[in-house]
């Protein structure tokens, strides 16, 4: 496929609308009329049911596990100070 299809086929896209807005490339009314083509495809959707709880037990556990992994690296790693020699003393 050519590149100025591939232009055209992102033209209404709404990731490019500001920008083909501002270069005058489209303008709302055309922005309308692209809407109002589209086909209505309500039919086809899905409804999908997110229980909350559930979804905050996970997002809880994941933070948890995120901070043993973390906690895990740390102690590995041990303390580090930035103002530290680590060539050992100073002293000369």
């Amino acid at each position: 496929m050519s590149l100025k299809k591939e232009f055209d086929n992102l033209k209404f896209d709404v990731r490019m609308q500001d920008i083909n807005l501002g270069t005058k490339l489209i303008s709302e009314d055309d922005i309308k009329s692209n809407i109002n083509s589209l086909q209505d495809c309500a039919d086809n959707a899905t409804q999908v049911n997110i229980d909350e709880p559930e979804a905050e037990e996970a997002v809880e556990a994941t933070q948890a596990n995120e901070i043993a992994e973390a906690t895990t690296t740390d102690s590995m790693m041990g303390s580090f100070n930035p103002n530290s020699n680590p060539f050992g003393s100073n002293n000369n």
